[in-house]
């Protein structure tokens, strides 16, 4: 029994902390456009939170498209929307990371790793 919980706490861990670990992310060589202005809709149901639209660079036609913002339901009570994101390297490129889920101590981390890049 004391392995099985152990196991599961294990497989709990890796569960909560694979996001933060696994980022995608592409290089670009083209600056994204300047975000567009939203009109936020009303609140489908009180546990929705507003993820905002950005620009998803398509490899194939080389150009950014417009994803617009959307009400989503976290996976977790706990968790906050970190909105995907392009960041710029020393190079003129810019790294481009997709939105994800995370704890607040992961956004956190992730907050301050990216303004230690800049």
């Amino acid at each position: 029994m004391r392995k099985l919980i152990a196991v599961l706490a294990l497989c709990g861990f890796f569960a909560f902390s694979a996001p933060a670990y696994s980022q995608v992310h592409i290089r670009v060589h083209l600056a994204p456009p300047a975000l567009r202005i939203e009109t936020i809709p009303a609140r489908p149901q009180p546990t929705a939170v507003w993820t905002p639209g950005y620009y998803r660079f398509d490899t194939f036609t080389q150009s950014y498209v417009w994803v617009p913002g959307s009400y989503q339901i976290p996976p977790a009570r706990q968790l906050v929307w970190m909105r995907p994101r392009y960041i710029e390297r020393m190079d003129g490129t810019y790294d481009y990371y997709r939105g994800h889920w995370a704890t607040p101590r992961e956004a956190r981390r992730e907050e301050a790793q990216e303004a230690r890049s800049r």
